[in-house]
């Protein structure tokens, strides 16, 4: 919930509904057009790197974890 129109959205709390919004968006014109759901995409997504972009560093600055949930590639 936002309390001032400067407030800003951090993240995956943010990107994943929005693109969990574009998946079901597909399925629907999918399901109108007679065809099946995409189904279980993360094997796609993952086999195909380029459709994807990977984030391996970074923070999580707006919860003040300092680092503490940082992105890192092992």
């Amino acid at each position: 919930m936002r309390s001032s129109p400067k407030d800003l959205i951090f993240g995956t709390s943010a990107s994943n509904p929005v693109f969990a919004s574009i998946i079901i968006s597909i399925n629907i014109k999918r399901m109108h057009a007679g065809k099946g759901l995409v189904g279980f995409i993360n094997s796609v997504l993952y086999a195909n790197p380029g459709i994807i972009n990977t984030v391996p560093t970074g923070a999580n600055q707006g919860y003040g974890v300092d680092g503490a949930f940082c992105a890192r590639r092992d």
